[in-house]
């Protein structure tokens, strides 16, 4: 409050290690806060990647199966089709998760 204020510093001694005290009272607790914060945003961006790591193997797998495929020269439509409709539901839950 004495820091940014224009009004005088308290003359007594008690009253001057109070704001002192209180000051650094909410720093610390400041400091905490934000430490708490940052901890909670971290477990939640885990949980995320946790719930969706198994949606991004199977994307993965689907990548390189279609890789595989069209390599031996047996994509056909019916394997595009298929791709595109798991790639879907994979993006679907994905949306779901995350929102």
């Amino acid at each position: 409050m004495y820091l940014d204020s224009t009004e005088d510093v308290p003359g007594d001694d008690v009253d001057r290690i109070n704001v002192r005290d209180n000051l650094k009272l909410a720093q610390v607790t400041t400091k905490l806060l934000l430490l708490l914060l940052l901890l909670l945003m971290l477990m939640l961006l885990l949980l995320m990647l946790i719930l969706l790591l198994p949606l991004m193997l199977i994307l993965i797998l689907l990548l390189l199966l279609m890789m595989v495929w069209s390599k031996r020269g047996n994509m056909n439509t019916a394997a595009l089709v298929t791709i595109a409709q798991c790639n879907t539901l994979v993006a679907r839950c994905s949306r779901q998760l995350i929102g």
